[in-house]
């Protein structure tokens, strides 16, 4: 079992490393307090929740536009 599971580790661990600096360099993450802050503030942002329609329909934040993420891709694609 033991041998089996050694090859794969280290293709696992160059995932893993690939998806977490591609995301971390294309994207910020805030808090909901930094966010509340920011909407405060008065300057005009559009949030799109990337979430399919029945999550968002469970709660969202207010003003939030919802593009489920597959649409979404396929728009940046065009």
């Amino acid at each position: 079992m033991r041998k089996k599971l050694f090859p794969g580790l280290p293709v696992f661990i160059c995932i893993t490393i690939a998806a977490a600096l591609s995301f971390a360099a294309g994207h910020k993450v805030i808090e909901g307090k930094e966010l509340e802050a920011m909407m405060s503030d008065g300057n005009p942002m559009v949030i799109v929740d990337v979430r399919e329609p029945y999550e968002f329909s469970a709660g969202h934040i207010k003003g939030a536009v919802n593009i489920p993420y597959d649409t979404a891709k396929t728009r940046m694609l065009k």
